[in-house]
């Protein structure tokens, strides 16, 4: 957002930007403190939690998307004795589609692939996802839709100074 090489950003002592730089940073800052972006960096938020914080949220104003990072991560609330990884993080994947579906919200839930396409750990989050979408080295490839077609390749270029993505044209 404010057009400065990542490492100026997280290692100013090293890196040193300039004070137009410092400038970008801070209105950067200032336009992201008036967005409604709300932030739980916690590892230990269960499916549970995840709702009971997304229902206080739209109570109080409007909720349009959740973003999980990442999905085998997320700790259950279940008593999972005996389950096998690939249930937990089945269970896991049914209660955030469940959560989509309750608030009427968009939930992107970042997920590992295998060199088969296929999700890491579970069928399940594929089953349950409405698109999957596979970040690769030429852009982004639709691999499932449930509204529109699969195999779309979104040419973007990951521009890893900045920490964003561009149309692989507009570079």
């Amino acid at each position: 957002l404010a057009g400065v090489e990542i490492s100026k950003v997280f290692r100013p002592a090293v890196f040193r930007p300039s004070k137009s730089e410092h400038r970008s940073i801070r209105e950067a800052t200032q336009r992201l403190r008036k967005t409604q972006l709300h932030l739980f960096d916690s590892s230990s938020l269960t499916p549970a939690d995840i709702r009971a914080e997304c229902q206080a949220i739209q109570a109080s104003g409007s909720l349009a998307m959740v973003v999980v990072d990442y999905l085998q991560l997320v700790p259950t609330s279940r008593n999972d004795k005996g389950a096998n990884r690939e249930q937990v993080v089945a269970g896991v994947s049914r209660d955030l589609r469940a959560l989509a579906l309750e608030l009427d919200i968009a939930v992107v839930a970042l997920s590992q692939l295998n060199d088969q396409g296929f999700c890491r750990e579970s069928r399940a989050i594929s089953h349950d996802a409405t698109m999957a979408v596979d970040i690769g080295k030429d852009g982004l490839t639709i691999i499932k839709s449930r509204n529109g077609p699969k195999g779309m390749l979104l040419p973007i270029t990951f521009k890893g100074r900045w920490m964003h993505f561009v149309e692989a044209d507009a570079e």
